[in-house]
């Protein structure tokens, strides 16, 4: 009876410790009408949250590949509810990763909302691996990109 109940402590000390948050299936719609689907199987995927008012975010987002070092990683980018669809065409234009506009308000509290932009969160099989608002931190950002490859 000592052993299960060590066992079974110790397995709740270790869920208890992980540094992931579940997220529920979420289906959402490009600018350009593709439907991307979030669940248990997505693989790594970053997504990047902006908005159109803020210039930082907007350069930031151009910018991405050049910070985000791994190619392989599947990269999202959200334009918040206020921005407005014509603004958002003129970027996606510019841009090889998909952009998704949160008209409704609902991708973000998905995701434990934000607070600025721009902001990332790091997900993979229904985990958010990692979160962060401005000032995005890269060389964590592709540390754990790496890991959790």
């Amino acid at each position: 009876m000592i052993r299960f109940i060590s066992i079974l402590l110790a397995a709740l000390l270790l869920l208890s410790c992980s540094n992931t948050t579940p997220y529920p299936a979420l289906q959402m719609s490009t600018y350009e009408g593709e439907t991307i689907e979030l669940d248990n199987e997505t693989p790594l995927t970053l997504l990047f949250f902006f908005s159109m008012s803020n210039p930082v975010s907007i350069g930031a987002l151009y910018n991405l590949h050049q910070h985000v070092l791994d190619d392989e990683i599947d990269i999202i980018a959200i334009a918040t509810q206020v921005d407005r669809p014509p603004n958002v065409a003129i970027i996606q234009r510019k841009l090889l990763i998909p952009i998704v506009i949160d008209n409704d308000d609902r991708i973000s509290p998905t995701f434990g909302g934000m607070q600025l932009t721009p902001a990332i969160k790091l997900i993979k099989m229904g985990e958010i691996l990692h979160s962060q608002d401005e000032p995005i931190d890269y060389e964590a950002l592709n540390e754990l990109i790496a890991d959790n490859k």
